[in-house]
């Protein structure tokens, strides 16, 4: 996948959701990875957007370590 420099990428529930073909109830909470820009919070009285800087991408697998210990490497720039 090429994404922009902060194209959103998701993450949490959404990702689960994605990776594994599952068709559940939509979270309130939606979170997202982006390649550049701080840890901010957007909210509406039905929805909640959760945007994270790259450093929380969880990986490409769900056995990933997001802290890099088991080397692999984080969100990869295009």
């Amino acid at each position: 996948m090429t994404t922009s420099p902060v194209s959103p990428r998701p993450a949490g529930y959404t990702l689960l959701q994605q990776r594994h073909g599952l068709n559940c109830l939509p979270h309130h909470v939606e979170s997202v990875v982006v390649s550049q820009g701080t840890r901010r919070t957007h909210s509406t009285p039905h929805k909640t957007e959760e945007i994270y800087p790259k450093s929380y991408w969880p990986g490409e697998s769900d056995l990933d370590d997001p802290s890099g210990r088991n080397g692999v490497k984080t969100m990869q720039e295009p």
